[in-house]
């Protein structure tokens, strides 16, 4: 069985020579939008992607929503902060959007980033493990937007977090 960091270049790799990403990404929304746990979601935390990844950013106009960003804070932790907008981001030491102010939320929903998913919903994120330790105490909803070919066997470890479920085309 492959190693996490082989499926991560590999699952990069085909994401960025994906092509119907933008089709994909509709009918993802879609799904997401008919769950129970998002119909009863007030506040939503979603993920500002990378060039590569899924978008939910046109999730962003669901004003019925409150939607929250993730921050990185100091000894891996995560913290959600409320989306302002797009002028109300700073690049962090990632290289990732973040919101540059705001108080900490705890959200009702969590749509989870991930490269690949395995069939027991476990993820393979980027490895810094912010979610996996947030995860472990999280008792709100959580749930993955993934194409077809993010979903791949691999095992999982003992500090991993399944998720709820992991959404695909």
């Amino acid at each position: 069985m492959k190693k996490k960091a082989q499926v991560r270049s590999e699952i990069i790799a085909s994401l960025k020579q994906f092509t119907t990403r933008q089709t994909a990404d509709t009918n993802l929304h879609e799904k997401l939008q008919s769950t129970p746990e998002y119909q009863a979601a007030r506040i939503i935390a979603a993920y500002w992607p990378l060039d590569f990844e899924h978008d939910p950013r046109s999730l962003f106009n669901d004003t019925s929503k409150i939607w929250l960003l993730p921050r990185c804070l100091p000894e891996r932790q995560l913290a959600f902060l409320p989306y302002l907008g797009p002028n109300h981001l700073k690049k962090s030491t990632f290289g990732l959007l973040e919101p540059d102010s705001g108080e900490n939320t705890q959200p009702d929903l969590i749509l989870v980033p991930g490269l690949a998913f395995n069939p027991q919903n476990y993820r393979i994120g980027f490895g810094g493990g912010y979610y996996d330790r947030y995860l472990a105490d999280f008792k709100g909803h959580t749930l993955s937007l993934a194409y077809h070919f993010q979903i791949i066997d691999f095992p999982q470890e003992p500090h991993d977090i399944p998720l709820e479920r992991v959404i695909t085309p």
